[in-house]
């Protein structure tokens, strides 16, 4: 039978508790009973937040407000059991948890974060080295016409689905869940890719037979392109999603050799054979994607395998799980599909604009094409340090609630504050630096590649799509800032207003003044005020930091 302590021990004891206030046992045994182990006060008051504990209900209590509550509570834990498989809070058996992430930036990090952009930076070296141009002014206005819609469709489509698989995705991947992680591929790129053929067959039938636009060749490509592009995309997004950025490298560079080596073999002098150009691409990206799709078995399986230190049967645990509902996983989730939707938006509906939208149609336009595109380098550098900033900020946050108190809020929202207009500010420095070094470049370019042909004709074009592609950057930085204290809606809702405003200026400065300038003014014009709205927003999201961390739990 136990024994009580001697009284003298039993009142020391009462005494030393007593220096925190009130008695809080009851706190602390709620707390205690809703985790295995709280990592810092913080995590505390967010639970007792769940619990009903309110800033008056800790002043009765005898505490200035829920974060003095949760430091005085935190102590108390060690007092009371956890689950019975896991060592209590504060005890030698309990193994620290590794660190979030990286927490200082390193040539490494750069490396890592600049293979997300792989599939492009490979395509574009393939053109080079081959000396191509496979839709261009060199090609038929026809097919360049119907090749670049259909490469808009599949990007505009797929971006929602893509977005929306890698948020839901991480979060069964994170707990290891095989048959939920393949309820959310089925119903996010399984859904994708029946998008895709319904909007890129529909597409061929109004092309083709609604208003017989080009010619019959030209918009099977358009139907071929439309289906290959956007099938390329749903099949990057697992390696994305497992961070598996060398199998990406594998995959794309797989396709360009095919490319390269196609293209090679068709090209003589500055001609090039039309129909043998378009079975080339088509065969590169096939090539990628099949290599892609058997990348994804092998990484989707490494993503469900149960953890090294799991107890018990973790598969069959899975095997109980239920399905969600439907209807709540897609508001879940419905701000990133909106978000990625209206990026891709974003980034192609000047192009249309320059086409001659504004006139009801759409016509490649070749100088404009040739200006915006190769602008397109200068997010290489800028998402490539943006994607690194991003990793920096799990082990920033982690830092500053280890060396300081909760209670010390406003440090900790100067800290993670200063943070975040540090990493802006090195965004906005390597967009700028990039873009002055190709903005340099530019005779250089126009004569290093057909890809690059004739850029000295859209010299204007082509510094204008520079600056419009930096400040894209800097929306989509902040975008992932945002993302990460769980306000997808506001990014989501200002990438479309940018949309809308790069179509309702290029559409009217192409009416009222000039027809090439006025699309890529506006462009500048919508990617502006993303850019503007989206660090405005972050900005006041860092400076109270502590409300929004802990509203994001």
């Amino acid at each position: 039978m136990s024994q009580l302590p001697e009284d003298a021990v039993l009142a020391d004891f009462v005494t030393e508790l007593d220096e925190w206030g009130p008695d809080l046992h009851a706190e602390a045994r709620s707390v205690a009973g809703r985790t295995r182990h709280a990592q810092d006060a913080f995590e505390v008051a967010v639970i007792l937040g769940t619990l009903g504990y309110t800033d008056q209900r800790a002043r009765d209590l005898g505490c200035r407000d829920v974060f003095d509550l949760s430091e005085k509570v935190e102590p108390l834990l060690p007092l009371f059991d956890g689950p019975a498989d896991e060592p209590p809070v504060g005890t030698g058996a309990h193994v620290s948890q590794r660190p979030p992430g990286p927490d200082r930036m390193s040539l490494g990090l750069l490396l890592q974060s600049m293979l997300y952009s792989a599939p492009w930076v490979v395509a574009v070296v393939a053109l080079v080295v081959a000396r191509v141009s496979f839709w261009s002014t060199f090609t038929a206005l026809p097919f360049s016409s119907a090749t670049s819609l259909a490469l808009f469709a599949a990007l505009v489509v797929t971006g929602g689905f893509m977005q929306a698989f890698a948020r839901r995705g991480l979060f069964y991947a994170l707990q290891h869940n095989a048959p939920l992680l393949r309820w959310t591929l089925r119903r996010t790129l399984g859904a994708g890719l029946a998008v895709v053929l319904v909007v890129i067959g529909a597409g061929y039938v109004i092309l083709e037979f609604v208003l017989q636009a080009y010619t019959p060749a030209s918009n099977r490509s358009f139907l071929l392109f439309g289906i290959s592009v956007g099938v390329l995309l749903l099949a990057f997004s697992p390696l994305y999603l497992a961070r598996a950025l060398g199998e990406v490298v594998v995959a794309a560079c797989a396709g360009g050799l095919v490319a390269v080596v196609g293209a090679s073999w068709i090209t003589e002098g500055n001609y090039i054979n039309l129909y043998a150009a378009q079975s080339i691409q088509v065969a590169a990206i096939w090539t990628v994607i099949i290599v892609a799709v058997l990348f994804d078995v092998r990484v989707l399986k490494r993503l469900a395998a149960p953890p090294v230190d799991a107890v018990g049967d973790f598969t069959a645990d899975n095997r109980c799980v239920l399905a969600p509902r439907l209807g709540p996983v897609v508001r879940s989730v419905r701000a990133y599909w909106a978000y990625g939707t209206g990026f891709f938006a974003l980034l192609v509906v000047d192009q249309l604009v320059a086409g001659g939208l504004w006139r009801g149609f759409y016509n490649y336009n070749g100088v404009y094409q040739v200006g915006v595109g190769t602008g397109l380098l200068v997010l290489i550098p800028t998402l490539t340090y943006a994607i690194a900033a991003s990793h920096l900020l799990p082990a920033t946050v982690r830092r500053a609630m280890t060396r300081n108190r909760v209670s010390a809020h406003e440090l900790i929202n100067r800290v993670l504050l200063n943070f975040y207009c540090r990493q802006l500010a090195i965004t906005l420095a390597v967009g700028l630096v990039s873009g002055a070094v190709l903005l340099a470049a530019t005779d250089w370019l126009a004569t290093a590649s057909l890809l690059t042909a004739g850029l000295d004709t859209a010299r204007d074009v082509y510094t204008c799509a520079l600056t419009g592609y930096i400040l894209l950057g800097i929306g989509a930085f902040n975008a992932g800032q945002l993302f990460s204290l769980g306000r997808a809606r506001m990014p989501a809702v200002f990438v479309w207003i940018g949309a809308a405003a790069s179509l309702a200026s290029g559409l009217s400065l192409s009416r009222a003044w000039n027809p090439t300038l006025g699309p890529i003014t506006g462009m500048v014009i919508g990617c502006a005020v993303f850019a503007i709205a989206t660090s405005v927003t972050a900005y006041r999201m860092f400076r109270r930091f502590d409300l929004n961390y802990y509203r994001a739990f």
